[in-house]
């Protein structure tokens, strides 16, 4: 125990807000999970990839920034994930397009997609996609309802395609390095949305747990029970909860559990969490 009067109450602030910082980070993975915030970014990158950008003012930009149950619905985007390879990774829930797959999956997918059933020839590749090219620069209407992919990304396709020399395995790495660079952006993207359910859970935590710091302080330093009980929750927390720590980490769509699991398991940390805040506030009257 130190007795060191404000480190004593550094400690025990550190140690409220810590709590108070798990939990919120705990909540943002539930929310995320009911949400299925990462299928709907998963799919919000595939449909930037597979789809042209329509124009967009300041505005729509901005609301388009913060919205984050996005989900796209076009004909395009849907025949990718309506493709088996694809469609059978999602679960049978609410939200069935999956959290995650892998770069091959996506040049499997994509080039059935292209170019259909049946043996894969560099002739094939060649035609297949100089005619999506031209189908895709169609000014009709009516060929939309049958159009792969718009005419931006099918010619961006064409030029991975004019990179490899007509090498087909050379190609299908293209279009898994392609989608490996989007993925590195999409996880950016995560954060932010994520970023933005933290600080509205910040400041409804903060109202609802009226954590005034001023206050906290005050606290701490006039009552000697107080700091002494707050420096040995923190010291107990750190011996006995590293799972709680390891469990509200952020992790990478490739290690994404299993959805009952894993919500089961945040479930479980957040009242142990809860039960630890709701000490601290005792404490603190």
């Amino acid at each position: 125990m130190f007795n060191n009067v404000a480190l004593n109450v550094v400690i025990g602030l550190v140690f409220i807000y810590l709590l108070y910082s798990l939990l919120a980070t705990v909540l943002s993975e539930v929310i995320a999970t009911k949400l299925a915030l990462r299928a709907r970014n998963l799919k919000e990158a595939i449909d930037r990839m597979l789809n042209d950008e329509t124009e967009k003012g300041w505005w729509g930009r901005l609301w388009d920034s913060l919205k984050l149950t996005k989900n796209p619905s076009n004909k395009i985007t849907e025949n990718f994930y309506n493709h088996p390879e694809i469609k059978y990774l999602g679960s049978s829930g609410i939200f069935k397009t999956p959290s995650a797959f892998k770069s091959v999956s996506f040049s499997k997918t994509l080039m059935n997609v292209l170019l259909g059933d049946g043996e894969i020839t560099k002739e094939k590749v060649e035609s297949r996609l100089k005619e999506i090219i031209k189908f895709s620069e169609s000014k009709s209407k009516d060929d939309d309802e049958h159009k792969v992919l718009d005419a931006e990304t099918a010619k961006y396709i064409y030029s991975l395609w004019q990179e490899c020399y007509g090498d087909i395995v050379k190609f299908k790495l293209q279009l898994e390095a392609w989608f490996n660079r989007t993925m590195e952006q999409a996880t950016e993207w995560y954060k932010r949305k994520i970023q933005i359910v933290l600080f509205v859970l910040g400041f409804c935590m903060a109202w609802f747990f009226n954590a005034d710091t001023f206050s906290i302080i005050s606290k701490l330093s006039t009552d000697k029970d107080a700091r002494d009980q707050l420096v040995t929750m923190a010291n107990a927390y750190v011996q006995n909860n590293k799972t709680v720590a390891d469990t509200a980490v952020i992790k990478d769509t490739a290690q994404l559990k299993n959805y009952t699991q894993k919500l089961d398991s945040l479930l479980q940390v957040k009242k142990q969490l809860d039960e630890d805040i709701k000490n601290a506030n005792t404490i603190l009257g």
